[in-house]
């Protein structure tokens, strides 16, 4: 399953992801892009988790287009409260990794 497949896939099952389908994400190389260029849709797939998924896998990617892709979510979105409390968290997930 591509990339794009398995965020496609998130999309779909709203609130329940699943391990493996996060892996396949964390191992495509592109995912950063993709899912700041699917966000719209695939939010509305999903009643607004797919942000909330994609805010943590981008935290594990941990790379610099991650963390672009990141910030890009969290300016766009409304990610609700629950998920505005973790930000701080995700983002100091970056530290040190590439700089």
């Amino acid at each position: 399953m591509r990339g794009e497949d398995a965020l496609k896939e998130i999309a779909k099952r709203k609130l329940l992801s699943g391990k493996d389908l996060v892996k396949r994400v964390i191992e495509c190389e592109e995912a950063p892009e993709l899912i700041v260029k699917l966000a719209d849709e695939l939010d509305e797939i999903s009643d607004g988790w797919f942000s909330v998924h994609a805010i943590f896998i981008l935290s594990i990617i941990g790379n610099d287009r991650a963390f672009e892709a990141l910030k890009h979510i969290a300016t766009t979105r409304d990610l609700g409260d629950f998920t505005i409390e973790d930000l701080p968290y995700l983002f100091a997930r970056f530290e040190g990794k590439n700089g």
